[in-house]
C-alpha cells in the first residue's frame, strides 16, 4: 500500500467524532483558546491512555484508541435507553448525541476498520492494537470513574458544556458560573458542599484557579449607573 494510501485512510479515521450536530454545543469553529485548554487538561485527566502527541508521532496508535473508545461509547448508545421525557432538555439533549453515535458514528467506525485491513502490517498492527483496548471499555470506564470522583474532570466537563452561556455573555464572571455548577448539584440532590463548607472553599479555589491557568475571562458588565438627573440641584 502507497504511502498516500495511508495518508487517505487517517482522512478516513479522522471522520470519527466529526458527525454534523454531534457536540455541535462544544465543537462549533471557531474555537476559543481557553476551551482547547480546558480540553486538553480534560483529556490528560479523564483518559490518559489518549496521547494528543501521538497525533504527529503515532497517528495510527492514536486514531485506533479513539476509533475504539468511539466503538465502546456507541455500542454503550446502541444497549442504553433514553427515557422520553418530553420537558427536560438535558435528556433531550442526551438522547440526541446517542442517537449520532449510533446512527452516524458507528458507521464511520466501521469504515475506518475494513479499511485498516488493507494498511501495511506494521501501521495496522499498531492501529488495531490500540483499537482493542479503547473497545475494551476499560477507558471509557475508567474516564466515567474519573467523572465522578475527579474534581478537575467535573470541572472541565461543566466548562466545556457552558460554553455556550459564555459565549453569549450570558454570564458575569466565574462566582457566576460557581452558582451555577452549585445549582445543578442541588437539582440532583447533591448536597455534599452544603454539608461541608470547607470542601465547597477547596472546590472553588480549583474552580478559579483552572479558570485563569486555561485562560477563561469573563468579563464584569458591572452595574448600570445610577440616573441622577433627578436629584435636586444642590448649588
Amino acid at each position: 500500500m502507497t504511502t498516500k494510501s495511508v495518508e487517505e485512510f487517517f482522512v478516513t479515521a479522522n471522520n470519527i467524532g466529526n458527525s454534523p450536530g454531534l457536540l455541535d454545543y462544544v465543537l462549533a469553529e471557531p474555537i476559543p483558546e481557553w476551551l482547547n485548554n480546558v480540553a486538553l487538561r480534560f483529556t490528560r485527566t479523564c483518559c490518559p491512555s489518549l496521547k494528543l502527541e501521538d497525533v504527529k508521532t503515532n497517528p495510527a496508535r492514536f486514531h485506533g484508541l479513539c476509533a475504539g473508545i468511539f466503538f465502546s461509547l456507541g455500542k454503550m448508545a446502541e444497549e442504553t435507553e433514553i427515557p422520553d421525557l418530553p420537558d427536560n432538555p438535558l435528556a433531550g439533549e442526551i438522547r440526541k448525541q446517542f442517537d449520532l453515535m449510533k446512527q452516524s458514528e458507528m458507521p464511520a467506525i466501521r469504515e475506518a476498520v475494513s479499511e485498516a485491513h488493507t494498511l501495511p502490517h506494521d501501521v495496522a498492527c499498531e492501529f488495531f492494537a490500540s483499537f482493542a483496548k479503547g473497545a475494551s471499555g476499560e477507558a471509557v470506564c475508567y474516564s466515567l470513574e474519573r467523572m465522578g470522583d475527579n474534581h478537575t474532570v467535573q470541572i472541565c466537563l461543566f466548562l466545556m458544556s457552558v460554553r455556550p452561556w459564555i459565549d453569549a455573555k450570558k454570564v458575569r464572571n466565574i462566582a457566576e458560573l460557581l452558582t451555577c455548577y452549585r445549582k445543578i448539584l442541588r437539582a440532583c440532590g447533591d448536597k455534599f458542599f452544603d454539608e461541608n463548607p470547607r470542601a465547597w472553599a477547596n472546590f472553588s479555589a480549583q474552580f478559579r484557579n483552572i479558570c485563569s491557568e486555561d485562560g477563561l475571562r469573563i468579563a464584569n458588565r458591572g452595574r448600570p449607573r445610577k440616573n441622577t438627573s433627578d436629584k435636586p440641584s444642590t448649588a
